[in-house]
């Protein structure tokens, strides 16, 4: 089922949307010479992170703008997004503590203690130094402080939210552009200012969303030949900027849900790939690990190695890569299904019980997932 909201609005589209580019990212985090590691579109999939963040600040306008504008707490609204991101965040940042503490290296370079508390605080993603705990959660930390400007501006805005979100989402691309080394990849360092970008977009192109008219199979065709395009193309220079713009278009023609796209997008496959996104987000480093570990074992380390950079790469035939890869979506789609019942949903239970019996809690702001 789909992000469903108290308009009866349901976003099944764009939930398997987000679990589709949450597969994107996984392949490019997973180095190989078979047709599924050397993809255009593979190659730069980490453009997809810009995608989720386009993506909440739509939905989330659209769940929580109006409730918070007429008064709805901030503090609420906060707690309900910090159960959402925060128990598989701080799940797995303490699962590789774990590994690290039963190889008796506890705080091994380069994970260091400091870098551990800085992101278990959701405090790196504008940072100096590299964090190496829990590699994608710099973008879980910028999502919270965008979620943080995000209610304030609903909140204090009145009739100039429409430009402050205009405005967070044009300071935000501007700091990348001005000072960022890697322009729109950026993580650690810039990430925040990445994260305000797509979220002030997202949350503008909702206001806008009531007096959107292009929907249907041809203009959602366009969208995704276009989107794929762009990212296939974009390359890692100052054209990466415009990513946030480019998935616009296409959150807001999905989001009307009239075309036949739409409607495949509607199958359970997809749908569970939607309602497990995060976790296929946050568990794959941990999995894509292990994967190397086995065919280190495996192989006696013929069949992985490390790039310039440090990155862990296969070594073996395209085809037999792409059959390693294969097996290892399917072992992060099993570890993020795990993920999702027995943390995010727990957690999710519990925040939502604990926040209903607060005094003033509107029960209609809760379901939003973002």
């Amino acid at each position: 089922m789909g992000t469903r909201y108290a308009d009866g609005i349901r976003f099944t589209a764009l939930d398997s949307l987000r679990g589709l580019s949450a597969l994107l990212v996984v392949l490019f985090h997973f180095h190989g010479p078979g047709l599924l590691g050397t993809l255009a579109i593979v190659r730069n999939g980490w453009l997809f992170v810009d995608l989720f963040f386009v993506l909440s600040g739509f939905v989330l306008a659209h769940g929580h703008a109006a409730r918070l504008a007429g008064g709805d707490s901030i503090g609420r609204f906060l707690g309900l997004r910090l159960a959402r991101i925060y128990p598989l965040h701080a799940a797995v940042l303490f699962a590789y503590l774990a590994a690290m503490l039963a190889a008796g290296q506890p705080f091994a370079s380069p994970r260091s203690a400091g870098q551990f508390v800085e992101a278990l605080a959701l405090l790196h993603s504008a940072g100096a130094a590299p964090n190496h705990w829990s590699l994608p959660s710099w973008s879980i930390a910028a999502e919270w402080w965008c979620y943080l400007l995000f209610a304030l501006i609903c909140a204090r805005g009145g009739r100039a939210t429409p430009w402050l979100f205009a405005a967070m989402a044009a300071a935000g691309l501007a700091v990348v552009a001005l000072y960022a080394p890697h322009w729109l990849n950026s993580s650690n360092d810039f990430g925040l200012f990445r994260g305000m970008a797509g979220f002030g977009l997202g949350a503008l192109a909702r206001l806008g969303f009531d007096r959107w008219r292009l929907a249907g199979t041809g203009a959602e065709i366009v969208a995704v030949l276009l989107a794929l395009a762009f990212v296939g193309h974009a390359g890692a220079g100052p054209l990466t900027l415009a990513a946030p713009l480019v998935f616009v278009p296409l959150i807001l023609i999905f989001a009307r849900g009239q075309g036949r796209v739409s409607a495949a997008l509607t199958h359970p496959v997809f749908v569970r790939l939607g309602l497990w996104s995060y976790g296929i987000y946050m568990v794959h480093p941990l999995v894509q690990g292990r994967v190397y570990d086995l065919l280190d074992l495996l192989g006696g380390g013929r069949w992985t190695a490390s790039d310039a950079g440090g990155a862990q790469m296969l070594v073996m035939p395209g085809w037999a890569a792409d059959m390693v890869t294969l097996a290892m979506l399917v072992a992060v789609i099993a570890a993020a299904a795990i993920a999702h019942h027995l943390v995010e949903q727990p957690a999710r239970r519990w925040a939502g019980r604990w926040l209903a019996g607060q005094p003033g809690f509107s029960a209609a702001a809760a379901p939003g997932r973002g």
